[in-house]
């Protein structure tokens, strides 16, 4: 027996039935894997979104820069130049990011700050030409280091602002009246009546 819902009131019945369930499981996985391309590791427990139309809604991350990454992340993101320091210690993995979140109410990108560390040593000796160089690149680190910082938390930012662009994009197609019309009847919960394009519900 069909019941009197027109079509538009079933959608709008049903408009929640694809993201019932953890449906960003996806974008938290293509998420990932750029950042992983970029350098920067993180796991699906460490992303945090709220949304999609509250003021303070947003998206972030924490994670981390290892050593063994700084040079292909500093690679990415075009750095080389203009730090010239940083992307020498970079090369001797003696640089690491650590990416932290500043509130534990709010998840938006602005929550997010990180710290650079070093673990700059000079072992080549006093006079040594490699320890001339090696003192000129840790200063030319020092000097550019607040810069590079505050860099790195903006790129860390833009990738949190566009994995909550792309969360949005994804609740909205899978909230759109073609999907859930395509869900519902391959769940079976309602019949295409006729071509009047009247709809009914299913009753077992």
């Amino acid at each position: 027996m069909n019941s009197d819902l027109s079509k538009t009131e079933i959608i709008d019945k049903y408009r929640h039935f694809n993201v019932d369930h953890d449906w960003w499981e996806y974008v938290y996985e293509d998420f990932i894997r750029t950042l992983e391309e970029k350098g920067i590791s993180v796991t699906s427990n460490e992303i945090q979104f709220t949304g999609f139309f509250s003021q303070g809604d947003g998206a972030s991350f924490t994670g981390t820069i290892h050593k063994s990454d700084m040079k292909r992340f500093m690679d990415a993101h075009d750095l080389a130049e203009g730090y010239e320091g940083a992307y020498f210690f970079a090369k001797l993995e003696e640089l690491c990011v650590l990416v932290e979140r500043t509130s534990s109410y709010y998840c938006h990108s602005n929550t997010m700050r990180i710290s650079l560390s070093d673990e700059i040593w000079d072992d080549y000796g006093e006079y040594s030409l490699r320890s001339e160089v090696y003192q000129v690149m840790e200063k030319n680190f020092n000097d550019n280091f607040q810069s590079l910082e505050k860099l790195i938390e903006e790129i860390c930012r833009g990738y949190a602002s566009k994995l909550y662009r792309d969360l949005y994009e994804e609740y909205e197609y899978l909230t759109s009246d073609a999907l859930v019309v395509e869900a519902l009847e391959a769940n079976g919960i309602f019949d295409k009546q006729d071509e009047g394009e009247e709809y009914g519900i299913r009753s077992n």
